[in-house]
């Protein structure tokens, strides 16, 4: 692997699973090009089978191992993980996550081609076993004002694909504790303060779908958070009045359906099926 200057940032707490780790790690072994360290916050003690997997590849990675005394959640745990990032390109990954082997190659060499953006993302393909069957592709805008258009309604990236600069997320004061919209919160915040965003045409990084994922983004505290998000995007005048009720309206449907047709709506309406 060619090694160049930049960071991911990974965090894992004690409910994620050591095999899908493992995989992740190993798709970061098998880059193309290898960053220079990875932080991984540990977000509250871990089970052993996740600590004994970590130990296993900081023989193989250049691991940084922060631990959280107690489970802090995901905004706190990446703010004080991008603080021990060494470079000023981050790149975020997930524990469940696996990238394909040219991921951080391209993002590097796009932010270096174009030091006018400051984030740029890619499509995810969602799997649930084997990322080789993947189908269900969560396709995104490409250019800076589409996305910012875009950001008016849905999250304008897929958080565990982005790669951005450090200083530029520092500058809006970093991640906050935003239950379930912790990315979404803060990339309205550097549109606001003037960022440039990119996103990739291409499938970069397939997720892992199993695990609850249409669960937890229903239910009545979601439903609340997002309501909050939007009133929050109101407020710094990122979106209307009327865009804000719409967006209440709609999401809200989705949040409260019950978990079939939730299920049905992320299949079929928010995601592009790729025919094998």
């Amino acid at each position: 692997m060619q090694e160049n200057n930049f960071s991911i940032l990974l965090p894992v707490y004690w409910r994620d699973d050591p095999e899908a780790l493992s995989k992740c790690f190993d798709s970061i072994v098998s880059q193309t090009l290898a960053p220079l360290d990875i932080v991984i916050v540990c977000d509250g003690p871990l089970t052993p089978d996740l600590d004994s997997i970590i130990d296993v590849y900081t023989k193989l990675l250049p691991l940084f191992i922060l631990r959280l005394n107690e489970n802090c959640g995901l905004g706190i745990a990446l703010a004080l993980g991008l603080e021990n990032c060494r470079c000023e390109l981050v790149a975020r990954m997930d524990a469940d996550d696996i990238c394909h082997p040219s991921r951080f190659q391209k993002q590097f060499e796009y932010l270096n081609e174009f030091p006018e953006i400051d984030i740029i993302g890619a499509l995810i393909a969602e799997f649930r076993i084997d990322p080789l069957d993947a189908r269900d592709i969560r396709r995104l805008p490409t250019e800076h004002n589409r996305i910012a258009k875009y950001a008016q309604s849905r999250n304008p990236f897929n958080h565990m694909t982005v790669m951005f600069r450090k200083s530029k997320v520092l500058a809006v004061g970093g991640y906050h504790s935003f239950f379930g919209f912790e990315d979404y919160h803060l990339w309205v915040r550097m549109i606001m303060f003037g960022c440039k965003t990119a996103n990739l045409n291409e499938v970069l990084v397939y997720a892992r779908i199993g695990n609850g994922f249409v669960s937890r983004r229903g239910g009545l505290k979601y439903a609340a958070h997002e309501v909050q998000l939007y009133r929050f995007f109101y407020k710094i005048g990122f979106i209307s009045f009327s865009r804000t009720s719409i967006n209440i309206i709609l999401r809200g449907f989705v949040r409260l359906s019950p978990k079939f047709i939730r299920s049905l709506i992320y299949r079929y309406l928010l995601r592009d099926i790729r025919i094998k």
